[in-house]
């Protein structure tokens, strides 16, 4: 029911608050009383606020439907948001009043009044949190990132406290967001914040819903670039740049006297910017399960710049044991241990296993491949019991044929320790066929704990047999193989690019199996190497959040059937950022498993955009390709930082626990339609991100994406030159990092990461520097080296050794390769290829086009879809960039702002318009001075007599060969006649 109030109406009166302000920056001023959050807005405060009102409707400057205010207050570990909003009371399904911190699925969104509120942690970054209110409450919280469209991290719980109240005709709705529940980056604490509100506004006449916005939003609620700033009277806001990683390997141990114990480790990062230090913390924990809440806690130093680990410990009873439960954690500093400052919340499995076993050897899917020669099975044994329960303990392991109850081979040993290796040595090789492996180990009082696991021996493999070896290196019938290429292909006129041995083309199981299979053969008459999804159309991005059905399950083994045997086949790619949708990770797992059983020749891939989810899908793959982009912008460097490559690849590499292969998907390209200011890395970000992947471990590159290479000489001509570089390296890149440390003396060293690998007699060394500045002299250490000289490749120069030290300078985001091996040769340099870019560049902007980017003119469009469109890019030189206009939104225009008014007589467009306008503006609006029509396949070509404008406006009426084609361009220019 509705909490009545005769105060509550009178005292929230327009007259009750301090004047409304003017739509652009908002003032969020300190507040250090105390406050209920309950929708009364009693206290003083509340009064004495600024108070927004300018909202309009979305995609127009009309009045919104519904009145909206809005203010933001902050205290010393909280946001405060009030908002007083004008609703139907006939449009409220659930009129309870409700306080929560609840994060459920969004069900009935549009079907009654809702809020979205949207805050960004900085003024540059690509990341914000998103908060759904209904009148009953908090409906759903989520974090997202720019440009990846609807989806978000859903598995992200800011533990907001939302109260919501509905009286006579206004809904009031207060809310406290802790600070300590953001995704901060170190340029936080520095920075303006961005924020947004919006609202939907539902209809009792069956009229659509309609949304109205306080910022200047033009399509829809993701536009991050247009968010209003945020300025914050907060002083300590670098007191929580930090992180609470997630948790994937808690595990429950049976400790003394039978009882459970879940045990886990908790690593915690410092997101200040690298070099300073920070005092003593301590992390608490709550693990709630249907047995009820048990607290946890641990002291530690941690450092910032650093990841620290400590371990807590839940005690649970061994009756009717839980099998989830809701593990919460908190950071605090030592001396003020009740104000967060980091906060995590997830679900955690407490299944105890008493027992288990990985095989490691064979090494990849338990499974004996043609081309490899097994003497022996290999395996570690786990248990999960306290030690004392160990003593003379007995453990037996036998391998067994199928149907066949003789051991093939078998050994027994004490089990002494909680964990223990074991191998049965073979007397010859293994028939094919399929084998068991029983392992259990016995007490002597009868206790026994016992599991298995499945071992197959495989014959040939049809046409190429892929298997991934012990050093988690891509093997192709046996020999090294280095995957290294894109996401998207070029079309068959395209030239081939050197060392480029690997494509992925998206959504290609929507077009049907023919075509898939049809692409497939292109590539393979190409010499190229494929990733294909598994998932037929019936299957493709449905039912995600549910397990696998049996019929579901069928398809997906015909279809990979279809597949399996085809020569430009490589790895099927499970899934593409599962974390935004949310992906059920059982029904990825359960399709992993399947697809081993129907194709054990060909590996699974997974790719993870966020940090938190690499862990979670890491078991429904056998390698895990993170897709790290650091986001670039225009007249800075990346946002995230460059170091987010080789950040997210060591998560991968832990996540892996050694099972699993590495490779990475780097950035290649730029984000725009949501951030105007996104650019593509230039050429030495490039090779910053490349020599990250290798030295952190990478055995594939498979960049996003290739039709960008097109638009962006960085990548059109530095591109190329990677790839024949990896190739190149190849053998170093594959090789395991050699024991023997580098020792690295400068200024500051933390920004410099290496890696040393021996490739026959000879010693190839990385080193990276992911800083912008300069690390100026920097000393190195290798005393295997002696005395002698390194090539730097790609460099043509060469660095003298003596008693394995030497020295050379690092720019900022510099990589040098150094090799022992006085043979290596490249025949282009690093310095030729920039220098190629450069004068590229330069010629960027024909004669006469005064519509060239560089020369100040900005471009707008009517409309354009979400992904992959570039409509501030219509104006910089390269035809290949491309812009599409929304379907059902004719007509599209494209719009020349000059910079100053400027005499123009003539439109040249490249686009797929047929029918179109010419119009400019004058004092009394806009005129057509050329019509036209045109085929699809040739530019607009529109002459028309003189005019001196500041704004011109192709108006595009129709396109395309087909009625349900696109409006799409490529570039716009104007000359003077």
């Amino acid at each position: 029911m509705i909490r009545k109030s005769t105060s509550l109406a009178a005292c929230l009166t327009a007259a009750a608050f301090a004047p409304i302000i003017a739509e652009g920056q908002i003032e969020a001023p300190s507040i250090d009383s105390s406050y209920q959050i309950d929708g009364s807005f009693a206290e003083p405060f509340w009064k004495q606020l600024e108070w927004q009102d300018s909202f309009h409707a979305l995609k127009s400057d009309a009045p919104a439907p519904d009145a909206t205010r809005f203010t933001v207050a902050v205290t010393d570990d909280a946001l405060l948001i009030g908002i007083i909003a004008d609703v139907d009371k006939g449009l409220i399904a659930n009129q309870a009043n409700q306080t929560t911190v609840a994060n459920p699925t969004l069900v009935g969104y549009g079907k009654e009044p809702g809020l979205e509120l949207f805050i960004a942690p900085s003024a540059d970054g690509d990341q914000y949190g998103q908060w759904y209110v209904t009148t009953a409450g908090l409906a759903n919280d989520i974090w997202r990132k720019a440009g990846t469209g609807a989806g978000g991290l859903t598995s992200w719980r800011s533990q907001a406290e939302v109260a919501s109240q509905v009286n006579e005709g206004k809904w009031f709705v207060e809310m406290a967001i802790p600070l300590a529940a953001f995704k901060y980056t170190p340029e936080s604490a520095e920075q303006d914040w961005r924020i947004m509100l919006g609202r939907v506004h539902p209809r009792k006449d069956g009229r659509p819903v309609s949304y109205s916005t306080h910022a200047p939003l033009s399509d829809n609620f993701h536009e991050l670039a247009n968010y209003v700033p945020l300025h914050m009277e907060h002083s300590g806001l670098e007191d929580f740049l930090w992180m609470i990683r997630p948790v994937n390997d808690g595990k429950v141990i049976q400790g003394t006297n039978g009882t459970l114990e879940y045990q886990l480790e908790i690593v915690a990062d410092r997101m200040e910017k690298e070099g300073a230090e920070f005092r003593d913390v301590q992390i608490d924990g709550t693990l709630e399960t249907t047995q009820g809440a048990v607290e946890a806690s641990s002291m530690v130093a941690l450092k910032s710049s650093r990841s620290s680990m400590v371990n807590l410990t839940f005690p649970l009873s061994a009756k009717d044991a839980p099998k989830t439960g809701t593990l919460k954690l908190s950071l605090a500093a030592k001396e003020l241990p009740n104000r967060a400052l980091a906060l995590h919340v997830q679900d955690v499995p407490l299944d105890f296993k008493p027992i288990s076993i990985h095989v490691t050897q064979p090494a990849y899917r338990n499974s004996i491949y043609a081309t490899e020669d097994i003497d022996a099975i290999e395996a570690a044994v786990s248990l999960a019991v306290a030690p004392e329960d160990l003593r003379n303990a007995r453990l037996t392991a036998a391998l067994y044929a199928s149907g066949n109850d003789q051991p093939v081979a078998s050994q027994e040993l004490d089990m002494t320790e909680l964990q223990s290796n074991v191998r049965l040595e073979l007397e010859q090789k293994l028939a094919v066929g399929s084998y068991q492996l029983q392992v259990s180990v016995q007490k002597p009082d009868g206790t026994q704990w016992q599991t298995k696991e499945l071992i197959r021996s495989l014959p040939a493999a049809p046409y190429d047999e892929w298997r991934i070896d012990a050093d988690k290196v891509l093997l192709r019938n046996g020999e090294p193989f280095l995957p290294y290429g894109w996401f998207g292909w070029k079309t068959e006129a395209d030239p081939a690019i050197e060392g480029i041995n690997t494509v992925h083309v998206y959504h290609l199981p929507n077009q049907g199996i023919e075509k898939t299979l049809a692409f497939m053969d292109r590539m393979a008459e190409e010499g190229v190497v494929c990733l294909t999804d598994p998932w037929p159309a019936a299957l493709y991005r449905k039912n995600q959040k549910q397990p696998m059905s049996v019929a579901e399950e069928e398809q997906l083994r015909q279809y990979v059937r279809r597949l399996r045997d085809h020569k430009a086949l490589l790895a099927y790619y499970i899934y593409d950022e599962p974390e935004f949708v949310p992906v059920l990770p059982e029904r990825l797992n359960r399709a992993y498993e399947i697809i081993q059983e129907e194709d054990p020749y060909h590996p699974c891939i997974i790719l993870n955009m966020q940090f938190d989810a690499i862990d979670r899908y890491a078991s429904a793959a056998d390698i895990i390709m993170p897709d790290p982009y650091p986001s670039f912008r225009e007249n800075m460097g990346p946002i995230s930082g460059i170091v987010k490559v080789a950040k997210h690849l060591k998560e991968a590499k832990r996540a892996s626990e050694g099972r699993q292969a590495i490779w990475v998907t780097p950035q290649a390209f730029e984000w725009d339609a949501q951030t105007p200011a996104a650019r593509a890395p230039n050429f030495l970000e490039l090779r910053n991100q490349q020599i990250q992947g290798i030295v952190t471990g990478s055995k594939g590159f498979i960049w996003w994406i290739y039709g960008r290479q097109l638009n962006d000489k960085n990548l059109e001509l530095g591109m190329p030159f990677l790839a024949r570089e990896a190739q190149l390296l190849k053998s170093a890149i594959l090789a395991p990092d050699v024991e023997e440390e580098l020792q690295i003396t400068a200024d500051d060293t933390s920004h410099l990461h290496s890696a040393v690998r021996k490739v026959g007699e000879h010693t190839y060394i990385f080193v990276v520097n992911t800083s912008p500045e300069s690390m100026g002299a920097v000393n190195f250490h290798l005393p295997s080296l002696g005395t002698t000289a390194l090539q730097v490749v790609s460099e043509k120069r060469d660095v003298r050794v003596g008693n394995g030290k030497w020295r050379d300078t690092f720019e900022g985001y510099a990589a040098h390769v150094y090799t022992t091996d006085p043979h290596y040769e490249f025949g282009q340099t690093v310095l030729a290829v920039q220098r190629r870019i450069d004068e590229s560049l330069a010629k960027l902007g024909k004669p006469g086009n005064l519509a060239f980017r560089g020369l100040g003119a900005e471009i707008e469009t009517s409309t354009h879809y979400e992904f992959g469109t570039y409509p501030k890019r219509l104006n910089d030189g390269y035809d290949g960039r491309w812009w599409q206009a929304q379907q059902g939104k004719d007509p599209a225009w494209i719009q020349i702002n000059f910079p100053s008014a400027t005499e123009v007589g003539r439109i040249v467009a490249v686009t797929n318009a047929r029918s179109f306008e010419v119009q400019v503006k004058d004092t009394r609006g806009w005129k057509t001075v050329y019509s036209g029509e045109k085929p699809a396949d040739t530019p607009v070509v529109a002459p028309f007599t003189p005019q001196t404008t500041d704004t011109v406006r192709l108006l595009i009426h129709s396109a395309g060969n087909r009625s349900s084609e696109r409006i799409t361009a490529q570039e716009i220019e104007a000359y003077a006649n």
